[in-house]
């Protein structure tokens, strides 16, 4: 009389091991991915803030007239006053020049705040604003004002610019 052996259905310990090895390597890796990927998941809000900071900085410059010194009907902000004063004082700015000298630039630190004094970035961000003198189309070189401003989170930073064109009745003429 003989002994069959049947074998019995299942896995060998041999081939459990194989499987745990080959399912912890692809996990491993795809928590690497799902890692970097929650890393830099702020980047895209950091981007928005800037350019958010940045246009309105922007709108703020060109809501002011463009003036020159010998201009006698626009307003000249009192003297002192200059972007980077403190928020009081950026409030009173009469016009774009006085952001920033023609060539220069004027740095606001963090945290930026509007003109009437309300913080309105988050705390990190710096910008710089600088304006100027363009020559449009064979006019005077005093014709346009080009500004930039540029936002700087860390290592990141976005600039946009604008215009803001000089035009009649800035000078002493009338309507």
């Amino acid at each position: 009389m003989s002994i069959e052996r049947r074998r019995c259905p299942g896995f060998t310990l041999i081939e459990l091991i194989v499987f745990i090895v080959i399912v912890s390597v692809g996990l491993v890796g795809i928590l690497a991915v799902f890692n970097v990927v929650v890393m830099h998941s702020a980047d895209p809000m950091i981007r928005k803030n800037m350019l958010s900071i940045a246009e309105a900085l922007l709108e703020e410059v060109e809501a002011h007239p463009y003036c020159l010194q010998t201009d006698s009907n626009c307003a000249i902000a009192p003297s002192g006053n200059s972007c980077g004063a403190t928020p009081a004082n950026r409030s009173q700015l009469g016009q774009i020049y006085d952001y920033a000298a023609n060539g220069g630039t004027c740095s606001l630190s963090s945290p930026i705040d509007d003109v009437s004094t309300n913080y309105f970035a988050p705390p990190g961000y710096s910008a710089t604003i600088g304006v100027t003198a363009e020559k449009l189309n064979g006019a005077d070189a005093d014709s346009a004002a080009r500004i930039t401003v540029t936002v700087t989170h860390g290592a990141d930073s976005l600039s946009v610019e604008g215009y803001r064109a000089r035009y009649w009745p800035n000078q002493d003429q009338s309507w």
